[in-house]
């Protein structure tokens, strides 16, 4: 799923968000100027952002202070004293442009006129606001304007640019106009972050990442600095970078709004509508009126899929600031984020109808469409968003791959449409169609549900081309996702690591996104996250990995199960290495739980609800007739009897048999309460005569036993067996008695241990061939043809793989398929003639055997 791809994200970015501050060497040396007066070293400090309640001379000073720290009902912030222009941005942070307006009165300045176009902007005054902003600009433009009226310039022509819309042009002129500020002054930090709020709105990460940082090293409270760098944290799903960034700011205040509204748009892009209504109370509570607090309030409520009350936030948020694209673009944006595509393209659409020259909606409106699969559609929005914004990397990105969409190849089953590029992935995606149709009906059968439209399947030829579709940045990638209509997969090919992840089975990957596919079409996208997951991985169809088995034993024996909310956290913001892996495989054995406990059909009755909206927790409770807690305490007994039946958790364990050892040697009289123990080999013998199906105790007989590749005895090859029918899903049994197997000549030996070798692999042909050249040589040709096909579906770009499919099916009498991979021969190495001449020879084939 997506929230896969987007593990790389911080990776690529590096750590937007620092773990300690430190300021620029330029500004330390400034400091120590022994030229600077108290009060120029004190001026310093305060820019700086190191001051201490020394360093506030002065009415101004103080409100200055307050501002930078956002503690926006400060005394200093309601002297007449201070600065009417300090006070009024304050009012304007707080929500209360009426007030600042009042407070600015007529009077006159570019500082003043910005301050002003905000304020008005603030109310829903568009037309006021164009005119005040203009002023800015003006004033900051002309000859001999002063230094910071040059940078409130560049603020109000950026927010021309959103009520107006603006070409490249004007964009570029604005970074070189801070470029030139900058140099002019090295230690100033507001140029640097005037340009990283610039680069960070267009997209720009890498470039607004370090000029954000270059400003923070600035003014080490930069606020404003900290909010965006985690903001960039979270929009690229680095979540722990988005809490270094929250918890910076509580640490310049306690209380920060920008804080809680961090905090907030974290919960929102990991799907917790719930933590961020939690996270806005207190905000809200302060700053009733803070008009980001209450468009992301409605978002939240809008992703619980309450639309009645979402839209009477926004009737709320509309009346303070009327016709305002504001709420409907965040309660869009996110609503599209919890695939809710309808209502968010409503809302997106109206954002765009409000402000006509704003790109963000418009660009997020093509982004929807391209993750519903309406290329069109996305592709006139696309259009029209790069038209207004070039700047916008991901909707350039996301229009050239639309438009390359354009001219893909289609391949059309009953129930699936496959897309590639014309090319070599035609080898692939013809074959496609025919084995996903075969599927399609166990996993709609499990569901009790078919979508209403075929499924489109696109072929993604690399890394860079599957990252564009899914999220629109070509550094985020998986190895394929659904996003409800469309799946996106990218091809299995070997390569250069930073084009291609290697071969899989695609038939196995796509049955997983087939099944997000129909339970978010089932459920209307409502279904939780792990939920969904937990079916998909449920209904691959493969048996428990050797590594799954010992991850999930582990974390029951460590107490380390997730609980109901912990498993939708460890999806996208996982704490440890294997916390997403522990999701996908819990949630598919709690899936199993309620299916043995409670039977399929209350599986179907949960979908049923989470399609009508109701929360996990009344739906559990009204369907399984339990709370959650009850659920977890049940699941957990479930587990052990599980673990044990796989052979884990053994009782007595290991630990124990340890220490009955350690005794002993203390009752002999031996020094044993340090150190590592060591069972002997007399004593491991005297153990498994008492505890004959311990399976750490064969195992450790086993490993002395077998040690360096040795074949195994009689003796060995029976506790093998038994070693292997108590913990069935450990490889290892398998591949020394398939070896020996094999080793002795006795192909029909080793077969059910290739068998189950092939089974738990999902990227290693070489089980299949090998099973099928068994099948070959015993004369089994549909049998060979079976583990043949197997094989061609993990290295389907790999032409000998794909020629010995081929041939089986030939032998097998199944000339289609024959035809399918020779077919694929001709794309594969369109170069060799003996393809096309073998593709003529089958044709001939089945010709033959249609005539009468």
């Amino acid at each position: 799923m997506i929230a896969a791809a987007v593990a790389l994200a911080a990776a690529v970015l590096a750590q937007a968000v620092p773990d300690k501050l430190d300021l620029a060497p330029s500004v330390r040396v400034a400091l120590q100027s022994a030229a600077l007066t108290d009060d120029e070293r004190a001026a310093l400090r305060l820019r700086h952002g190191i001051w201490d309640d020394g360093d506030l001379r002065t009415p101004a000073d103080r409100a200055r202070a307050a501002l930078a720290r956002w503690d926006l009902g400060a005394a200093a912030l309601a002297d007449a004293a201070a600065p009417a222009e300090l006070r009024a941005e304050a009012l304007l942070h707080a929500g209360r442009p009426a007030e600042a307006l009042a407070l600015l009165g007529d009077a006159a300045g570019t500082r003043t006129a910005l301050l002003r176009a905000l304020a008005l902007d603030m109310q829903g005054a568009r037309e006021k606001a164009i005119v005040a902003a203009r002023t800015a600009v003006a004033g900051g433009t002309r000859d001999g304007a002063g230094r910071d009226a040059r940078m409130d310039a560049v603020e109000a022509a950026a927010l021309l640019a959103r009520l107006e819309g603006r070409p490249a042009a004007e964009w570029q002129s604005m970074l070189d106009r801070l470029a030139a500020l900058r140099d002019q002054d090295q230690g100033d930090p507001r140029p640097r972050l005037l340009e990283g709020r610039l680069l960070v709105e267009k997209d720009r990460f890498e470039d607004g990442v370090q000029a954000l940082q270059e400003a923070l090293a600035r003014d080490l409270r930069s606020s404003e600095a900290i909010f965006l760098l985690g903001r960039v944290c979270v929009m690229t799903f680095d979540f722990d970078g988005a809490r270094r960034a929250s918890a910076m700011l509580r640490a310049i205040a306690p209380g920060h709004p920008l804080a809680a509204l961090l905090d907030a748009e974290a919960a929102l892009q990991s799907r917790d509508p719930d933590a961020a209504s939690k996270a806005l109370e207190p905000l809200l509570a302060a700053l009733p009126e803070q008009r980001q607090a209450l468009a992301l309030r409605a978002a939240a409520t809008g992703t619980r899929f309450d639309f009645p009350a979402m839209q009477a936030q926004l009737a709320e948020l509309d009346r303070l600031m009327p016709g305002s694209p504001l709420g409907p673009y965040e309660a869009g944006r996110f609503l599209a984020s919890s695939r809710q595509y309808e209502e968010s393209a409503a809302l997106l659409a109206e954002a765009a109808r409000r402000a006509p020259g704003w790109s963000a909606p418009i660009a997020e409106l093509g982004l929807l469409e391209m993750q519903s699969g309406r290329d069109t559609e996305a592709m006139a929005a696309l259009r029209k968003a790069t038209e207004l914004d070039p700047y916008d990397q991901r909707a350039r990105h996301s229009l050239t791959l639309v438009e390359m969409l354009a001219g893909w190849r289609r391949f059309e089953g009953k129930h699936f449409v496959v897309r590639c590029k014309p090319g070599i992935d035609e080898a692939l995606a013809a074959w496609m169609p025919q084995a996903l149709d075969a599927m399609q009906g166990d996993v709609t059968e499990w569901l009790g549900y078919v979508p209403a439209q075929p499924t489109v399947i696109e072929l993604h030829p690399d890394h860079k081309s599957l990252a564009v579709r899914i999220t629109g940045m070509p550094w985020i990638h998986t190895m394929a996702a659904s996003t409800g209509p469309l799946i996106a997969l990218e091809a299995p090919r070997e390569g250069a690591p930073q084009l291609h992840l290697g071969t899989y089975d695609w038939l196995a990957v796509l049955r997983h996104e087939f099944v997000h596919t129909v339970s978010l079409e089932q459920t209307r996208n409502r279904i939780p996250h792990w939920f969904t997951e937990a079916l998909a991985t449920r209904l691959e169809g493969r048996p428990r990995t050797w590594d799954t088995v010992q991850l999930l034993a582990q974390a029951l024996d460590t107490d380390a199960l997730f609980d109901l909310d912990a498993i939708n956290v460890a999806f996208v913001r996982p704490k440890r290495k294997t916390d997403r892996a522990q999701a996908y495989a819990q949630g598919a054995w709690m899936v199993e739980f309620i299916e043995k406990e409670w039977g399929r059909a209350k599986v179907l009755e949960l979908l049923a609800r989470y399609r009508d909206g109701m929360r996990e927790q009344a739906a559990f409770a009204e369907v399984l007739g339990i709370g959650r807690d009850e659920f977890m305490r049940r699941f957990r007994a479930h587990a052990l009897r599980d673990a044990r039946a796989w052979g884990m958790l053994a009782e007595p364990s290991m630990a124990t048999f340890v220490e009955e050892i350690r005794t002993g040697r203390k009752v002999d009289g031996e020094d044993a309460s340090t150190g590592p123990v060591r069972i002997d080999d007399a004593q491991l013998a005297a153990l498994l005569a008492k505890h004959p199906d311990h399976p750490d105790l064969l195992e450790l007989w086993l490993r002395r036993a077998l040690k360096d590749d040795a074949a195994p005895g009689p003796e060995a090859a029976a506790r093998l067996a038994k070693y292997s029918s108590i913990r069935p899903a450990d490889p290892w049994p398998h591949r020394v008695l398939a070896k020996a197997a094999l080793d002795a000549g006795d192909r029909a030996a080793a077969v059910p241990h290739l068998e189950a070798l092939d089974e738990a692999s999902d990227n290693d042909a070489n089980f299949a061939k090998e099973l099928a050249r068994i099948e070959r040589f015993r004369r089994n040709p549909k049998q060979a043809l079976e583990h043949a096909t197997r094989a061609a579906r993990i290295e389907a770009y790999d032409p000998a793989t794909r020629e010995f499919a081929a041939a089986i099916a030939v032998e097998a009498g199944d000339l289609q398929a024959a035809r399918l991979h020779v077919e694929a021969l001709t794309k594969l190495e369109p170069s060799v003639e003996r393809h096309r001449q073998r593709l003529a020879k089958v044709d001939e084939m089945i010709a033959r055997r249609a005539a009468p």
